[in-house]
Parts: structure tokens; sequence; C-alpha cells
């Protein structure tokens, strides 16, 4: 287990801060040596257009969604996971 945090202001919706997260947490994971790995969120809609791998419009979205893809190539098993926001406390705390 790994945990981090890091000071973003510059994105101006939920769901880009919740993905940007995401790709920090994998890019820990794999500086850290993980393999394999279970990324959980609050956040439902960035958890769906994670697992669905559409290409999407050019936001700042968009970008982070195609680095998500592109570092869980790194790999072996990475799961992603929507988890409620009250069993979410830790993530939270954490912030």
């Amino acid at each position: 287990m790994a945990a981090a945090t890091w000071l973003r202001d510059d994105f101006d919706n939920p769901e880009t801060d919740e993905a940007f997260a995401i790709y920090n947490a994998m890019s820990l994971a794999i500086d850290c040596g993980f393999r394999k790995g279970r990324i959980e969120s609050d956040c439902a809609q960035v958890i769906k257009l994670i697992q669905e791998e559409h290409m999407q419009p050019r936001t700042y979205l968009g970008n982070v969604l195609i680095g998500i893809w592109k570092l869980k190539r790194h790999f072996i098993e990475c799961r992603f996971g929507w988890v409620r926001r009250n069993c979410n406390k830790e993530a939270h705390m954490l912030a």
C-alpha cells in the first residue's frame, strides 16, 4: 500500500480533479513496483469513462483519461471500481 497527496488548483471541474488523482495514483504505484492494483473512486462518472475507454474530446479530462489508459498497460492487472462516498473516508482524510 502507498499513499500520497498532490495540490492542484488549475482544473475547473471535479471529474478532471478525480481523474488526475487516479493518474497520479497509478504513476505512484508503477514507481513503487506494483504490477497489480485496484483503484477506487467515489466519482462514478470518471470510473465509467475509464472503464469504457472511448475516445474523449480534446479537453483536460480527455487528455488525463488517455494518460490513464496508457498507464494501465504497465500493470498485469488493474481494476477500477466505484465506492460510495461514505465508504471512501480514508481517501478523503488524506486529501
